[in-house]
């Protein structure tokens, strides 16, 4: 990790996209699954590619909405994902799924008999299949340069500024070649000759296959796969070469090859808006848990204590019940560290912690780290005389665990006090029942420590 200035001058942490991102085994054999399984489809299908099916018109606006929603879908997780880490290869990457995305509804406006007979805004014959090069032959480029900036440093600066450059280039470069298709087809090689793809051909579509070779194994050398997002750009890739291998030697619209191509290419822009939204949830999950857990002890921390809390007088309130709170305290602990040194603290605070958890395993109850050597342990539903109780069992844990500790005035090992303090909802809102087992756990130490008072 590496810390940039924000634009308000704090200083805001930058994250790589593989060092939080790295595919597990199961990821990259799922990966190898779908790459297998694209081009056993592929060379399947290359015998009998060319072989004419019903000419479904309507399937052509379909596969292109979802491929378009499916790719400006993907282009918005990557500029959020940008605007957070400020990698410029996201840049990049956000642009080129930007720019298909444009293309594949430019392509629907301008394909033949869709909405017009030769299609919308003048578009000619040639202008849907010089736009389906155009987006063929431009995804993989910049995938290629996401893959080479994959390499380089990033220097710090303000992302969310360039992530709006980089919508406005994705579509302006997109309307562009889309505008070129249409006022300057004329000179152009001819493509396509009814639902025939012919000679002109030659020489386009030897570049659009050498632009998706070239991407797919930019990504691999470069990137080593070593994200998840790198990982499943290798199958989009793939599954590009699949779709432009099968559209060019089917030699047809609408044959058998074209078809399955079409499929192939909107399966992997789809597979991989879903892989990056598992990603992003994993992520989210992980930063989740990492916000209410405390770091040393494995427990939860403050932050989740205050929370449960509220939300257990609240039940309480609901339903009647008593709930009831224990503070507990390492007897003597700031001698226990003079005497043995903050890493050995530090091990017998999570050797306490074990040992709270070891009796309290109720799924309703908590166990937190309120503090230093301080912990909360809460007990809906829970008297007082049985959160004694529960405090003599955690008390007696504790104490039998024989943890050196010849600083204690209480004993010879690592002792704990306790205060308990228990009431409804109606009687004491969450800061009094706190403020109650804190007295009663001063009480406790005050009366010679390795006690439980209420």
């Amino acid at each position: 990790m590496r810390k940039r200035p924000c634009a308000q001058g704090e200083w805001c942490l930058r994250v790589s996209t593989s060092a939080l991102t790295i595919p597990s085994a199961a990821e990259r054999w799922s990966a190898a699954c779908l790459c297998v399984l694209l081009v056993v489809a592929t060379l399947v299908t290359l015998p009998i590619g060319s072989r004419p099916l019903p000419v479904v018109f309507a399937f052509l606006p379909i596969y292109l909405t979802l491929a378009a929603i499916a790719d400006a879908f993907t282009a918005f997780l990557l500029l959020v994902q940008f605007s957070g880490q400020g990698s410029r290869p996201l840049a990049l990457l956000a642009i080129a799924y930007t720019f298909t995305a444009v293309l594949a509804v430019a392509q629907a406006c301008a394909f033949p008999n869709v909405f017009a007979p030769t299609g919308l805004f003048g578009a000619h014959s040639q202008t849907a299949v010089w736009i389906w090069a155009f987006w063929h032959g431009g995804f993989p480029a910049f995938v290629a340069l996401y893959a080479i900036g994959r390499r380089t440093a990033n220097e710090g600066f303000e992302p969310r500024p360039l992530a709006a450059v980089a919508v406005i280039l994705g579509c302006g470069l997109a309307l562009g070649l889309a505008a070129a298709a249409i006022a300057f087809v004329a000179p152009l090689p001819v493509l396509v000759q009814g639902n025939s793809y012919v000679g002109g051909f030659a020489g386009t579509w030897q570049t659009v296959i050498g632009l998706a070779v070239l991407g797919l194994i930019a990504t691999v050398v470069l990137t080593r796969m070593a994200s998840v997002l790198d990982l499943w750009l290798v199958v989009v890739l793939l599954g590009g070469l699949c779709d432009v291998t099968l559209t060019i030697l089917a030699h047809e619209r609408f044959s058998v090859g074209w078809y399955l191509s079409r499929v192939i290419s909107v399966f992997t822009s789809i597979t991989v808006a879903l892989v990056f939204v598992a990603e992003l949830s994993r992520l989210y999950h992980r930063f989740s848990r990492l916000a209410s857990v405390d770091a040393l002890t494995g427990i939860a921390n403050r932050r989740s204590f205050d929370e449960r809390i509220e939300d257990e007088r609240r039940a309480t309130a609901r339903g009647g019940e008593p709930f009831a709170l224990l503070m507990i305290d390492v007897d003597d602990f700031k001698g226990y560290n003079d005497a043995y040194g903050h890493v050995a603290g530090d091990v017998a605070l999570r050797a306490v912690a074990d040992a709270i958890v070891a009796v309290v395993h109720r799924p309703r109850d908590l166990v937190a780290r309120f503090g230093g050597e301080e912990f909360a342990v809460l007990l809906p539903a829970t008297t007082l005389d049985a959160a004694v109780v529960v405090g003599e069992r955690i008390r007696n844990e504790v104490a039998a665990r024989r943890i050196p500790h010849r600083a204690s005035r209480a004993a010879p090992f690592v002792t704990i006090s306790l205060g308990a303090a228990a009431g409804t909802a109606e009687e004491a809102d969450a800061a009094a029942l706190i403020g109650r087992a804190d007295a009663a756990l001063y009480r406790a130490k005050a009366s010679g420590r390795n006690r439980v008072a209420a």
